[in-house]
């Protein structure tokens, strides 16, 4: 997107800047000012959140999975001593473990959008690992306890300390999004000095915020006052409120909400890296040659020692000068390989925090035995099950089909004039059918009461008000991912959803999800789609629009797919398919939003009839990109709506012009200022605002833009009708 720097251009912050950590760097992209507000706006919906989004299939085998279990139980028994006699009882433990966790991460924190998938292992770690091993001692084998997810962290453990092998990870998923592993130290340091000198308040603080991102629910409190319990019923918890000599009642309410977010990867993030800084205590302390045996008590992050040698409680008191720096290469340290040996039963290095001095570990000679019945921890997760590949359908099939459904089909094969017969047969049929696209020009030229998808969605689905049968998408590659997450919601609700689209065409506009960009492909290749979908796929090959030259030449570019044309290629058989003529142009696509002003302005001087009014554009700033510009007007002209009383992207004709007012086919009567605010004139086009229009007459494409690619020739020389009316320049 946009074209030449001629002015035209913008700097735009690649990472959203209100979703920016303090301190962190910025990125910088031109693009062209019309794109940049609109990526503008799409982010402001964005959540400035460390919560992930799942899709259903990963909400399943994921989200819903057992958490990691807390390291408390007692896996050897305590020695009983004389009374008079020392106990020996030693702790070794974990400096502030869950706290230094997030503060001295050495992994970016993961961030999930719907659209990332669980896929099998392939001899790379996951940010997440579903790993299964044979039954092992917990002790030894820690951080594993069980089949289950891990965290990179506790996965490198496992292979590096030779307590698994890369065939028992079976499954990996990773995230789009990641914030900066250090982006919490400075909100910590805040929670604890907000307390002063009360160490304890302070660490209570970050653990019990740590607690809340373990919740699997989410619930909405309501509350009703009244005097009479009849009114209450299913109340939830009471209060009484004492007024004068007078009592009433306060009644909560709890209801569950339904969600498809989650803290639990940072969560797992944390207690994953606890159980990793165990392993690596019980693993220096059997380098110091003191038996399993005698480790008595495992209480969540420290170890009970008791029956050891006594000469090796200088070696353990030594443990607490451990630093952060230093845990990658314990077992070098330790097990003293000759140099440049590589380490035996070692399948991966540890990620590590360079120059981090501060203090891992802490030793302390009064421990006591964890009182209390405890059991061993386990983990069982169930493994995950692939989401169903792709069932081709034919016409009769996809029509009844009751689980979803995809309909593809290149441009001009009348995929929307078919869903729309669908839409209209299934509220025939009782059923209520919600329609929504992502733009107003998708809104209008699908009809049956469409809504744009960023209205819709804040008004029904996040406002809990969703109770259609089946949700209908147009135009999908529009979609942002932000607003994938509400659709797998519905989907989650039991809403059937209808999908209509080509991922030919254009996509989101810089799409990204927690500052990080999506790549075009992402959508195209989700396990969410095919889940919301039941995999039902129907793909329309017959043309309904254009000749059979233009059909032809269209269907065999494949922008995107494996099989996509050589741009050069493509490009130089087109000028040779349709060239130019010395006829007008009745529309001319371009990439610039500064070539565009400049064709329009001298095709409507060139049109203009004798009768027609000249309204002049006085800017009142400098404006770049799509800015108003004066024009003649008259019955007849064809405008593009620029938003505000006219739609964005809705085309409308003058059907009367004086100098105070100007009457538009919409309805809408504009003064001279209004019209040349809400509209733009249409001789000329940008690529980017022509996906979904058809344009009768002479079709001419300016394609001499270095920013121009195949899928810019595609959706171009698919909006003509005929290949006698179309050239490519």
């Amino acid at each position: 997107m946009g074209g030449v720097f001629d002015g035209d251009l913008e700097w735009d912050h690649c990472q959203p800047l209100r979703q920016t950590i303090n301190g962190a760097s910025q990125k910088f992209q031109p693009i062209c000012a019309s794109c940049h507000l609109e990526k503008t706006q799409l982010e402001s919906r964005q959540d400035r959140t460390l919560e992930s989004c799942f899709s259903n299939h990963a909400w399943e085998f994921y989200a819903t999975s057992p958490r990691p279990p807390p390291l408390a139980w007692n896996p050897n028994e305590a020695e009983k001593v004389h009374e008079f006699e020392e106990p020996h009882l030693l702790e070794l433990d974990v400096r502030r473990c869950r706290r230094n966790a997030l503060a001295h991460s050495a992994h970016d924190f993961s961030i999930f959008c719907p659209l990332d998938n669980i896929k099998e292992a392939s001899g790379k770690l996951g940010d997440f690992n579903y790993i299964a091993i044979p039954s092992r001692n917990k002790l030894t084998h820690l951080p594993y306890t069980g089949p289950g997810w891990y965290h990179r962290v506790a996965a490198e453990a496992l292979l590096h300390y030779g307590k698994c092998t890369w065939g028992h990870i079976k499954w990996t998923f990773s995230s789009a999004a990641h914030a900066p592993h250090n982006i919490l130290q400075q909100p910590l340091s805040i929670m604890e000095e907000a307390w002063g000198e009360d160490k304890v308040l302070a660490k209570m603080s970050v653990n019990q915020m740590i607690g809340l991102w373990a919740t699997d629910r989410t619930t909405v409190y309501s509350v009703k006052t009244t005097r009479n319990s009849l009114d209450a019923p299913g109340h939830f918890m009471r209060r009484e409120v004492h007024f004068g000599d007078q009592v009433t009642t306060d009644y909560v309410y709890a209801t569950k909400s339904l969600t498809n977010y989650s803290w639990r990867p940072i969560h797992d993030q944390i207690m994953h890296t606890e159980a990793t800084r165990v392993a690596q205590l019980i693993y220096i302390v059997g380098q110091l040659r003191i038996p399993a045996r005698c480790i008595k008590s495992v209480k969540t992050d420290c170890l009970i020692l008791q029956g050891f040698e006594k000469r090796r409680k200088k070696q353990l008191v030594a443990i607490a000068n451990t630093q952060f720096n230093d845990l990658p290469h314990l077992r070098r340290k330790y097990e003293k390989p000759p140099e440049n040996q590589p380490q035996i039963n070692c399948a991966c290095e540890l990620a590590g925090r360079k120059g981090d001095q501060n203090q891992v570990f802490r030793f302390n000679e009064d421990g006591s035995i964890l009182g209390g019945y405890y059991k061993e921890p386990n983990t069982n997760a169930p493994e995950p099950v692939p989401v169903a590949p792709w069932r081709d359908l034919s016409e009769l099939e996809a029509k009844f089909s009751t689980n979803g459904l995809l309909v593809l089909g290149w441009p001009g094969t009348g995929k929307t004039y078919w869903v729309r017969e669908l839409v209209q047969s299934l509220r025939e049929q009782g059923k209520r059918v919600d329609v929504i696209a992502k733009t107003h020009a998708a809104v209008q030229n699908f009809g049956c009461d469409a809504q744009t998808a960023d209205h819709y969605v804040r008004r029904y689905i996040r406002a809990g008000g969703l109770h259609c049968d089946y949700l209908v998408v147009d135009e999908i590659t529009q979609i942002n991912t932000s607003l994938w997450c509400d659709i797998a919601l519905a989907h989650m609700k039991g809403v059937r959803i209808i999908l209509s689209g080509d991922f030919g065409q254009f996509g989101p506009i810089c799409d990204s999800y927690a500052g990080a960009p999506i790549p075009s492909t992402a959508l195209e290749h989700s396990d969410m789609l095919r889940q919301l979908v039941g995999s039902n796929r129907y793909r329309l090959t017959v043309n309904r629009r254009s000749d059979a030259t233009i059909f032809g030449f269209i269907s065999s570019l494949c922008p995107g797919e494996d099989e996509q044309r050589d741009f050069i290629d493509a490009l130089s058989e087109a000028k040779t398919l349709f060239p130019v003529t010395i006829y007008p142009a009745d529309w001319t696509l371009t990439m610039s939003h500064r070539r565009r002003m400049s064709v329009n302005a001298q095709r409507n001087r060139l049109l203009k009839p004798k009768d027609a009014v000249r309204f002049l554009y006085k800017p009142f700033n400098k404006i770049a990109a799509n800015e108003p510009q004066s024009m003649w007007v008259w019955p007849g002209l064809t405008l593009i709506g620029a938003g505000g009383k006219v739609t964005k992207g809705i085309r409308t004709t003058v059907t009367a012009c004086t100098e105070e007012d100007v009457e538009l086919s919409t309805g809408a009567k504009l003064q001279p200022e209004q019209l040349i605010r809400c509209t733009r004139l249409a001789h000329c086009l940008t690529y980017a605002s022509c996906q979904g229009l058809t344009l009768n007459g002479r079709v001419r494409l300016e394609a001499d833009s270095p920013n121009m690619t195949l899928r810019h020739l595609y959706v171009g020389c698919s909006r003509a009708t005929r290949s006698d009316l179309l050239e490519v320049a």
